[in-house]
């Protein structure tokens, strides 16, 4: 198991997983010295040697109202923001496959799964903001995810079509992935 913090939760991943923080590793940090404003997600995993994941975290809790545009179209989409950072990753994880001083195989096995299309490649887009103890709150939430996934997918049709928008109320990863507020 590997656990990480990230956006104030903590993600606890079980041994089905192969999982790095990407955006804090070297491998990301020489691009982004390199070709300034490079975006990342904040995970890359393999689950069960079956399924890549790039995952996202956004935690809104405490900054809704800030937010709020970005959620409806504003001058800053979310899903404009993930999908450039799931592009940039890919461009990373390439070159760090090339060039990487510590994880070379593991961005080669990375890359590999993107060019096998026996393998799945999914996009996982964290998301959590305030919620109220209320079912219809709960309702509320999982229907704005699935609004926010629609237009993902959108955007990310060129990688994959799987794309999940998840809050740790409606965990789909609730075997393998744990993740608590810190």
């Amino acid at each position: 198991m590997r656990t990480f913090d990230e956006s104030s939760l903590r993600f606890t991943f079980s041994a089905d997983w192969w999982v790095e923080q990407y955006d804090v590793l070297t491998d990301y940090q020489n691009l982004n010295n390199a070709v300034k404003n490079s975006k990342a997600v904040d995970f890359v995993g393999i689950i069960n040697n079956e399924t890549l994941s790039f995952i996202e975290v956004k935690n809104f809790r405490g900054h809704r109202i800030a937010n709020k545009p970005r959620l409806f179209l504003g001058d800053d989409p979310i899903e404009d923001e993930v999908a450039q950072k799931v592009r940039d990753t890919l461009e990373g994880i390439t070159a760090a496959a090339r060039n990487s001083t510590n994880l070379k195989l593991e961005w080669q096995r990375v890359l590999s799964f993107i060019q096998n299309e026996s393998k799945n490649v999914e996009i996982i887009l964290w998301f959590e903001e305030e919620t109220h103890s209320s079912v219809s709150s709960a309702k509320r939430m999982n229907a704005k995810g699935g609004t926010v996934a629609r237009r993902l997918k959108q955007k990310l049709n060129w990688l994959t079509n799987r794309v999940f928008v998840c809050h740790i109320s409606d965990n789909v990863y609730s075997r393998c992935l744990d993740v608590a507020f810190l």
